[in-house]
């Protein structure tokens, strides 16, 4: 059993091959919208964590928005959930200014969200 935390890109591809069980991502990047949204849905079975906040230019609201349409109600079997961050920005999961109670906040609820995650998946 496998599950993994890094770049959106990768996260995507290994889930979309079946090499991981469940995905997790923050403030994923390098993924193409909606194409990779519509693909992972298509071709993967791991359940999708997304950590994200309103200021990513990598996955901006649009594509959160585009991912909730996607995934959101029921519309993936295995399982979907999206976190926002209120007051974070892109990289807040990793290196967020932790003197910033919003980011400290944000830093530790992806945290949360995500062992939470794969508890209930793995």
């Amino acid at each position: 059993t496998y599950s993994l935390v890094l770049v959106g890109r990768y996260v995507f591809d290994l889930a979309i091959d079946g090499l991981i069980q469940v995905a997790a991502t923050s403030h994923p990047s390098l993924l193409k919208i909606p194409e990779d949204l519509e693909k992972y849905h298509a071709l993967s079975r791991a359940p999708l964590l997304l950590n994200t906040c309103p200021t990513d230019q990598q996955f901006p609201p649009e594509a959160q928005t585009t991912a909730d349409d996607i995934f959101a109600h029921g519309k993936f079997a295995p399982g979907y959930r999206r976190e926002y961050f209120e007051g974070c920005m892109h990289g807040f999961a990793v290196r967020g200014d932790m003197g910033d109670v919003l980011v400290r906040k944000g830093k530790e609820g992806a945290f949360r969200a995500t062992v939470e995650w794969f508890i209930e998946y793995l």
